[in-house]
């Protein structure tokens, strides 16, 4: 599986696209500071994962956008 490493500095990170864009690690000078996942693994075995676009849980899956009612499924 493809992996995207990001480094900043002391700073790194493994991301997988395969996987909704879930980090599989982070870590700061050699020091994780979230734990580590590995690719493929259940989405709460990772390291974090993106609540993309919604930030949080989204009550009775479904919200209003301007106008317009929208359901999730």
């Amino acid at each position: 599986m493809n992996v995207i490493s990001l480094n900043h500095g002391p700073a790194t990170a493994a991301i997988s696209p395969a996987d909704g864009g879930s980090v599989l690690s982070f870590g700061v000078g050699g020091r994780s500071i979230l734990r580590p996942g590995f690719p493929g693994a259940d989405p709460t075995a990772l390291a974090s994962f993106p609540l993309v676009p919604f930030c949080n849980r989204v009550s009775d899956a479904r919200f209003t956008f301007g106008n317009r009612n929208v359901e999730l499924f």
